[in-house]
């Protein structure tokens, strides 16, 4: 449903002039880097609640950067 909503926002004139893109012109790529940017996060949080290998994966990833920061 969040996809479609992004598609129609591009496709409408003036809210693709709100969002700062071509109006009346849909950009898929664009419309899913949005959607990835709002709903990755709790993607990966389901996936990895799931999937434990995906849990000791990402906070192997986000433990290193910490790391280096002391």
């Amino acid at each position: 449903m969040a996809g479609i909503m992004f598609v129609q926002i591009d496709s409408n004139p003036l809210l693709g002039r709100l969002e700062h893109t071509t109006p009346g012109r849909t950009n898929y790529l664009e419309a899913a880097q949005r959607l990835l940017s709002v709903g990755g996060i709790p993607l990966i949080a389901v996936m990895a609640s799931q999937f434990p290998t995906i849990a000791q994966f990402c906070s192997r990833g986000l433990s290193l950067p910490v790391e280096s920061l002391h």
